[in-house]
């Protein structure tokens, strides 16, 4: 996850700088693990990063853009029971 979507752990998320060769408009790497949470990422050619959580984890993530703006947040899991 190093190379195109430069995907980079740290303590409350990992930072994300996609690098895409010019003839593609997006990447999606599928089923990625990060703490405890699951997810599928899509970073398109314009800077722009989509996250689908498959399971979320205890505690929020954040990916966090190179200037520090939040590319996309991955919720925490719930175990509120809602009323019927």
């Amino acid at each position: 996850l190093y190379g195109f979507p430069r995907l980079r752990p740290d303590a409350d998320g990992a930072a994300i700088a996609p690098r895409l060769p010019a003839d593609w408009p997006s990447l999606t790497v599928t089923r990625i693990q990060l703490r405890d949470h699951v997810f599928d990422l899509t970073a398109h050619r314009d800077g722009r990063v989509e996250a689908r959580v498959l399971r979320a984890g205890k505690a929020a993530l954040r990916l966090r853009r190179p200037d520090g703006a939040t590319a996309a947040e991955l919720p925490a899991a719930t175990s509120e029971v809602r009323p019927q």
